[in-house]
């Protein structure tokens, strides 16, 4: 059974793990490893030693980088971190209070144009 997919029934059990999970892994930290270091990470995770300090920065790599099928690394702008960086902007704008109907079009337009 794939590595991840045993992390996440043994680890996200409540919510609050799932969203601290969720948390680490869009650190845009990760977006800055090479594919090397991401295979050496998921392949430490298939052993099923104990983990220590290191072997839990390598799961989350694995865990945002690794896809969970084929276990290929993924390209490098379908990383969860990097949806981030441009989906970040336009959620906290669509809280905002705006007085006008222009710039509430405006965010919409910019927001469906993005994608």
């Amino acid at each position: 059974m794939d590595p991840n997919l045993l992390f996440w029934k043994s680890e996200g059990q409540s919510f609050f793990s799932r969203f601290k999970i969720w948390v680490n892994i869009l650190d845009p930290t990760f977006l800055l490893s090479s594919d090397a270091t991401i295979k050496r990470a998921h392949g430490l995770l298939r052993g099923g030693q104990k983990l220590d300090e290191w072997d839990k920065e390598a799961v989350t790599l694995s865990l945002s980088s690794v896809h969970a099928d084929s276990g290929d690394v993924l390209p490098l702008m379908l990383r969860p971190a990097a949806f981030l960086s441009t989906s970040a902007p336009l959620v906290i704008t669509s809280f905002l209070h705006h007085t006008n109907v222009k710039y509430a079009l405006l965010w919409q337009v910019k927001a469906y144009s993005s994608y």
